[in-house]
């Protein structure tokens, strides 16, 4: 009985005695976590030595600890200690004698301008562990951390020469090939790097294509994989970096033929996969489409639907070759795609997006606002549900305008605010749209009251319709900066609601009056830029051109100013089809107007232009 209760009290004494050394060990943890800190901020701000001190300290409680005998050694060399740097390593060795932490002697010596007695050190790790990865990893990764490229790929290519194993050590080279701009050499071993990880293809796809940044650069990289499917033929990867490359550089010609030969050698023997057959082909199509390369894209969309009527990409297909001849204003051919499409699958989410192309046809192109009308109707009773109703109600709204129906509507925009099932982003638009007909009718101030409820809005899910927040953030803007001059901007007003209703005749005249107003209206250089916009449109490239100089020349203030002169390289481009006069046009852009917002978009351009002319 009595032992009993001796050995019951000695594992209560037990149980708070391990109590105690748990809550003592998390103190300990917590106070070396907090001088962990303290040491961190103390090397950010330059006080190696006080970082040396802790990191001491902590070392000595944790011996074992890779991080705080890293902060004792690199403080030590930081302040140039470098025989105790070289002990504190030794001391490391002895008790992690691992090969991350032998090089770091290599690197104490070499820092220390005992270049050669790094090299020995490094070398003799190497020479002990020949048939340890880890040991060439880790003295690579010493070199590398201190400059000496050259000297780490070396060592990763002895070790390849060692170590029995054909994919070890193929990114690491491929990496620093690249660090080094050695793009051939690079590219070799991303290609060996992706026969031994073909799940990796996106990743070396990325890497070769950062490689090949210039036209010099590209062609020696091709080269490179046309090699590989010539050793590997069956293996149509390769033929797709290759494509890849083509359209990086725009050559989506030899693209094209490099996915058409992938399509024609896929295996059709298993029949139960035919609904996905073309589907690298429909990929290609939805890049180049893309990418403006609508030709190609129409190419490979409509060879899907010739070869694969079965395929369920075929629906999409139909859909992406309409959108391909639409950009490129073969209209009446789109038209009849997207009608197909309509008549082919009713109720599909493909019928929707081709009544909306349909509608914007009729619209925008044939100018034929009722029978655009009807069209957005029908998405309204086929397609009741989901914001595209919202959208459909809009377009309807805008073609009620270029009817010159404005109260409809507006009528039509009130019921979208008045609406329960509407969210905020759509009202928000809704009143957008209503503040415009109001600027446009003159009633600034009812505009501007309904453009200061927009600003609350930021959160808009589809980037390209959530465009109108920023749209009426300028509309706000430019009214509170005219509407001093209320005659002048309501003239400007009304020439903006005649381009809306495709009276471009009325607008210039409204515009050059303006123009020519005295005095002269703080206006005139938006008024000139929208002259050059309508002169355009309508083909009067020469007067559309002097517009946009006038406000350069004239207004060199403007903030017209880089607008105008990317528009004068548009009309060299689109309009007189001169591409050379075009890349000098947008050329001054970058050298005139270096903080223009539109700095990134004219590089693009100027290269897809040089790419075009090469």
């Amino acid at each position: 009985m009595k032992a009993s209760r001796i050995i019951k009290l000695m594992g209560i004494a037990l149980f708070f005695a391990f109590q105690v050394s748990a809550q003592q060990q998390r103190m300990d943890n917590k106070q070396m976590r907090q001088l962990e800190r303290v040491a961190a901020n103390y090397e950010a701000s330059g006080k190696y030595n006080d970082a040396l001190q802790l990191y001491q300290r902590l070392w000595d409680r944790a011996p074992d600890n890779i991080g705080y005998y890293r902060g004792v050694k690199d403080n030590l060399i930081r302040q140039k200690q470098f025989n105790e740097a070289v002990l504190t390593v030794k001391k490391m060795i002895g008790i992690r004698p691992e090969p991350f932490v032998e090089a770091d002697l290599g690197e104490v010596y070499y820092i220390a301008n005992q270049e050669d007695q790094a090299f020995r050190e490094w070398n003799a790790i190497l020479e002990r562990q020949k048939n340890n990865p880890a040991a060439f990893q880790a003295v690579a990764n010493v070199m590398v951390a201190n400059r000496l490229v050259d000297e780490a790929i070396e060592v990763y290519k002895k070790g390849r020469e060692l170590i029995s194993s054909r994919d070890i050590f193929v990114l690491e080279l491929a990496n620093l090939y690249h660090s080094k701009l050695d793009y051939l050499n690079a590219t070799e071993m991303y290609i060996e790097y992706l026969r031994y990880k073909p799940d990796r293809f996106s990743f070396v796809e990325s890497q070769i294509g950062r490689l090949a940044k210039n036209i010099e650069e590209w062609q020696p990289i091709a080269k490179i994989i046309q090699k590989q499917i010539a050793r590997d033929s069956e293996n149509t990867q390769w033929r797709k970096l290759l494509a890849s490359l083509y359209m990086q550089f725009a050559e989506y010609e030899l693209a094209f033929q490099q996915y058409e030969y992938i399509d024609g050698h896929e295996d059709k023997s298993n029949d139960r996969k035919r609904k996905r057959w073309g589907q690298e082909l429909f990929r290609f199509g939805q890049s180049a489409l893309q990418d403006g390369a609508f030709e190609y894209a129409e190419k490979a969309f409509r060879l899907v639907i010739e070869r694969y009527p079965d395929s369920a990409v075929v629906p999409d297909a139909m859909v992406g070759m309409a959108e391909a001849t639409e950009r490129q204003r073969k209209y009446g051919e789109a038209f009849r795609i997207y009608t197909d499409v309509v008549n082919t699958y009713p109720q599909r989410d493909q019928t929707r997006q081709a009544y909306f192309r349909i509608g914007d046809i009729q619209l925008n192109v044939l100018h034929q606002p009722d029978d655009a009308r009807k069209t957005y109707l029908k998405i309204l009773d086929q397609f009741s549900v989901g914001n595209d109703s919202y959208f459909a109600r809009f377009k309807i709204a805008q073609c009620d305008i270029r009817r010159g129906d404005i109260a409809e509507a507006k009528r039509s925009y009130q019921q979208v605010i008045l609406s329960r099932e509407s969210s905020d982003e759509i009202k928000a638009q809704a009143t957008f749209y209503q503040s415009l007909v109001d600027f446009w009718q003159g009633d600034f101030q009812l505009a501007l009251k309904k453009l200061n409820t927009i600003s609350a809005v930021n959160t808009v899910q589809d980037h390209e319709r959530g465009l109108f927040v920023n749209d009426a953030l300028e509309l706000f803007m430019f009214i509170n900066e005219h509407q001093k001059d209320s005659t002048a901007l309501r003239s400007f007003a009304r020439a903006e609601l005649f381009i809306e209703q495709n009276k471009l005749d009325s607008a210039l005249t409204k515009l050059y009056s303006l123009k020519a107003q005295s005095p002269p209206s703080s206006l005139i250089d938006v008024a000139l830029f929208q002259i050059g916009h309508v002169e355009f449109s309508i083909g009067n490239y020469q007067k559309s051109m002097s517009a946009y100089n006038e406000i350069i020349d004239t207004f060199p203030q403007s903030i017209y100013c880089d607008m105008a002169q990317q528009a004068i390289g548009n009309v060299y481009e689109q309009g007189f089809g001169d591409i050379p006069k075009a890349i000098d046009a947008y050329e001054k852009v970058l050298i005139n107007y270096p903080n223009s917002m539109l700095i990134e978009d004219i590089r693009r351009k100027i290269r897809e232009l040089e790419l075009v002319g090469s």
